[in-house]
């Protein structure tokens, strides 16, 4: 066994099954417990021999970012489970999960200070610096502002999304979010810019004087590589994808002239 069998490890893992039976994933966890949910390895990185993080070897084998030891908690229910481990290992383990624990605790306090921090104090001042750093990172600042992924990077999202399998509890959890919620509900209906007077009828003449019809999705287009017709400039630029990365097309690189 692991842990040593106490009383803390046993209310370590009724926090551990609480959260799972709540949610198995992080956006199913954020529409019952509120906005900011922390991800908490079951079993810590550093007991692992092929941990992720920097540090010495641990003794236990497995994969630490194996899906099973991932649980979606709150900050607060995160703190407590930190401070619970302190109590459930003996020897340099126990070093550990102390030295996790302080720096969740004290490592934004200035030196030689040490405040007292209950969890709900260390929940409010997380929320905070969660919130504020997203508002500090939006926009201008976000360090993707006016940046696309690479398609390199973007084969290695999509390799990792093949495969998920979304629980039916979480699909339930998903149908109870309410319909009029999100950033962009605000943009709909009489607030989207396509319904104020005159937009539209603008649109339309742009794409006549262009193209010659009224909207984007009857803008006919001739392929430049294999030479395939149809319609609509989003169909187009699916087209042109597809027809570029295939291998088996003599023609790549070579416009139809």
């Amino acid at each position: 066994m692991i842990f040593i069998d106490n009383k803390y490890t046993k209310w370590y893992y009724q926090i551990i099954a609480r959260a799972q039976s709540r949610a198995t994933t992080r956006k199913g966890a954020k529409i019952i417990c509120g906005d900011v949910i922390e991800k908490h390895h079951i079993i810590p990185d550093c007991f692992f021999i092929a941990r992720k993080r920097n540090g010495p070897a641990g003794w236990v084998d497995g994969n630490p970012d194996d899906p099973q030891n991932y649980v979606y908690i709150t900050i607060r229910e995160h703190l407590i489970c930190h401070w619970l481990l302190t109590k459930m290992i003996d020897g340099n383990p126990r070093y550990q999960m102390a030295n996790a624990l302080n720096k969740m605790l004290f490592q934004h306090q200035p030196r030689g200070k040490r405040e007292k921090i209950t969890s709900r104090k260390f929940q409010l001042l997380r929320e905070i610096v969660v919130k504020e750093g997203r508002i500090a990172r939006s926009g201008e600042n976000s360090p993707m502002f006016n940046k696309t992924h690479s398609l390199e990077t973007r084969e290695k999202m999509s390799r990792t999304r093949k495969g998920h399998i979304v629980l039916d509890s979480t699909k339930q959890l998903l149908k109870l979010t309410p319909k009029h919620s999100g950033p962009n509900y605000k943009l709909r209906g009489e607030n989207n810019a396509m319904n104020k007077p005159g937009v539209k009828e603008k649109r339309e003449q742009i794409f006549l004087e262009k193209y010659g019809v009224t909207g984007p999705s009857l803008v006919p287009y001739k392929c430049e590589y294999c030479g395939r017709e149809g319609k609509g400039l989003g169909p187009l630029a699916k087209h042109l994808k597809k027809c570029i990365e295939n291998p088996l097309n003599t023609n790549i690189g070579v416009k139809n002239e």
